[in-house]
């Protein structure tokens, strides 16, 4: 699991060389997709300008909700997400609903921390652990108010939980966000919140759930993808919302790192759920190869942005240069909050 914050403080001077030239790329590549209503698209680059199709449009937000459920936690709690205690009861354990968690702990009757509720939510998004952390912390209105007060967020709304959206199927329309919106969180999170920490390593933490979107859209161990899926109800026999919103790292020739967000929101649409699942992995690819495409261009144009040479790809630790402290310091970092992550979550080494 990599520790994203201090690793793109010290990458974004030699990312934002190739920026003008990857939103064309970019642009070209969602060229296919501009004339579908039902294809909304947003890509934040690295030096945060976004590129889109419907990009402004708001769509449903399905469990992609539960993502800005937990930077409203993450915020409310603080390091309180790792150690607070949380008792689940078998009232809390809905039938008829997604849910590991119920699957495993059928009677309730545990004590987890809001670190584990995050962990079955966000990584195999399951309703009842996300209804549980509603309720301990805070309605859907209420962490709605705290995303906007923390982030740039603007363009969606909470409004209801999973068992009431479940209860009535046309509340989950009021649950909804611009691609853009979902888009620009996830890079201002992951970029620039020093509370996202606890999440993102719940995040990069390997699941077997949500692999043929975004994911699909990347050779296998070439980027780390923090990212969350959303599935809708429909009953008109259409394949109904199918999303994934994620923050994509990965490293480039010249020694830095290379990252974006980008949200994918698929409305109501003809075919099978396996076919939008296929449309949002083609659209992840066609992004990740407009930044390959530019990365190497820029790469084999042998600049680098004025007043910064081409970094090696190890250099020794220089008394006079504190860069190599700060990558040091956020290694050590990294690793401690790993550790306590794993602790919560009841994981042993």
């Amino acid at each position: 699991m990599n520790r994203l914050f201090l690793s793109i403080l010290l990458s974004v001077m030699s990312i934002l060389g190739a920026s003008a030239d990857t939103a064309s790329r970019v642009r070209k590549a969602l060229e296919p997709y501009s004339a579908d209503p039902t294809i909304g698209v947003a890509v934040v680059l690295a030096d945060g300008d976004t590129v889109g199709v419907n990009a402004d449009k708001r769509f449903s937000l399905e469990s992609v909700m539960k993502f800005y459920q937990a930077v409203a936690l993450s915020h409310i709690l603080g390091e309180r997400v790792l150690d607070d205690s949380v008792h689940v009861t078998a009232s809390d354990l809905k039938a008829g609903t997604w849910s590991p968690l119920r699957a495993r702990y059928p009677e309730g009757g545990i004590t987890v921390t809001p670190a584990f509720l995050l962990d079955y939510s966000l990584q195999m998004s399951d309703n009842n652990a996300a209804d549980i952390l509603f309720d301990r912390y805070g309605s859907p209105a209420k962490l709605d108010s705290v995303v906007r007060a923390v982030s740039r967020a603007r363009d969606f709304a909470l409004r209801y939980t999973e068992d009431e959206m479940h209860g009535d199927t046309t509340r989950c329309t009021f649950n909804n966000a611009t691609p853009a919106d979902a888009a620009t969180l996830m890079f201002d999170y992951f970029c620039f919140d020093p509370n996202s920490a606890a999440v993102q390593a719940i995040m990069a933490r390997p699941t077997p759930f949500g692999t043929k979107r975004l994911l699909a859209g990347f050779p296998e161990g070439k980027a780390t993808v923090l990212h969350k899926t959303g599935t809708g109800f429909n009953a008109t026999g259409h394949t109904g919302n199918i999303n994934d919103a994620g923050f994509v790292f990965y490293p480039r020739a010249d020694g830095s790192f290379g990252f974006y967000s980008i949200a994918v929101f698929l409305a109501d649409r003809e075919g099978s759920a396996a076919e939008a699942e296929a449309l949002i992995a083609e659209i992840s690819e066609a992004v990740w190869a407009a930044h390959l495409a530019s990365d190497m261009e820029y790469a084999l144009s042998g600049t680098v942005p004025a007043g910064r040479k081409r970094p090696a790809r190890y250099e020794a630790p220089d008394e006079d240069n504190p860069g190599w402290f700060a990558a040091f310091a956020g290694a050590v970092l990294g690793a401690m909050v790993e550790s306590a992550i794993d602790r919560a979550l009841g994981i042993e080494e």
